[in-house]
């Protein structure tokens, strides 16, 4: 972790490290994730182009087991919380694309801040670092409509946020 990597993450909550997976290692994990999701998709009888969150993922398959201690993620997560590190919690989150050309429905998007339970039981602000998230995009999402991930920078600091009316 760079001084001005842990000085972004301090401010905004977030770090975005580009090409962190090698290409040979994105189409194996992603079979895996297709595998997968088609089981999850066939025990639960969901349909193929809705989007779903299968939790604790990790020993599904050996492919994503290299992400726990990946070399280009571990040594920010310890730089940021120290050597005594845990993996207690994984989603497997799969947004397929719909079909022919169809764009989702317009929605408010579903803010929220990890760590629920948690967050709700801690009466401080702001809430002390117990805990953060590694995320690996697999496929792109640079284009609103991919699936995308929202952030509000700083917003770490802060129990709630207060969201202008519509």
């Amino acid at each position: 972790l760079t001084e001005e990597e842990r000085q972004r993450f301090e401010a905004d909550g977030f770090l975005v490290i580009e090409d962190v997976l090698p290409e040979e290692m994105i189409k194996r994990l992603t079979a895996a994730t297709d595998r997968i999701d088609a089981a999850e998709r066939a025990i639960k009888g969901r349909d193929p182009y809705i989007s779903q969150n299968i939790f604790d993922f990790v020993g599904k398959d050996d492919a994503y087991m290299e992400l726990i201690d990946w070399p280009k993620t571990l040594p920010k997560v310890w730089g940021i919380l120290g050597w005594n590190i845990q993996l207690y919690h994984s989603h497997l989150i799969v947004t397929p694309p719909l079909p022919n050309g169809q764009t989702p429905p317009k929605k408010r998007l579903g803010w929220h801040q990890d760590s629920d339970r948690l967050n709700k039981d801690m009466e401080v602000t702001p809430q002390p670092r117990i805990s953060l998230k590694v995320a690996f995009f697999l496929t792109d999402t640079s284009q609103v409509g991919c699936a995308n991930m929202y952030v509000i920078p700083g917003s770490q600091v802060k129990n709630k946020i207060d969201f202008p009316a519509d």
